[in-house]
């Protein structure tokens, strides 16, 4: 009994861990930057972002301490911003794959996406394939 109850307290301790770690700053949403015929008030401001135009992006990410709450959030921002068609984040390899429209999106806002959903997360090795 007394080992179930050891047992217990440390499933608790580290369920509490988990969330405390992945818990961050709150977030403000960057829109992408808006490029010169995109910023002409005729020209129509949703875009249609499209198979055809995707490019794919692999990154390791470093600082990530759960896949519940780190993985799934950064995954999370990335498939709500505009320009993003497909995200996966790899907790366990602490990599990151993206299938993004280059139109609409470069690398630096990718990376900025990941970098300001924690103050932990650092993106390196971005390579667009």
């Amino acid at each position: 009994m007394k080992k179930l109850q050891s047992f217990n307290s440390l499933g608790l301790m580290v369920l509490g861990l988990c969330l405390f770690a992945c818990q961050q700053a709150p977030q403000t949403k960057t829109a992408p930057a808006q490029s010169e015929a995109q910023s002409s008030p005729e020209v129509e401001q949703t875009q249609t972002v499209s198979l055809e135009n995707a490019s794919t992006a692999a990154m390791k990410i470093d600082g990530m301490m759960c896949a519940m709450g780190c993985a799934a959030k950064i995954e999370k921002n990335l498939a709500n911003t505009p320009g993003i068609l497909e995200a996966k984040i790899d907790f366990e390899g602490a990599m990151g794959k993206v299938v993004f429209d280059p139109k609409l999106l470069n690398s630096a806002q990718i990376i900025g996406v990941i970098e300001q959903s924690g103050k932990s997360y650092k993106v390196a090795d971005f390579q667009v394939q």
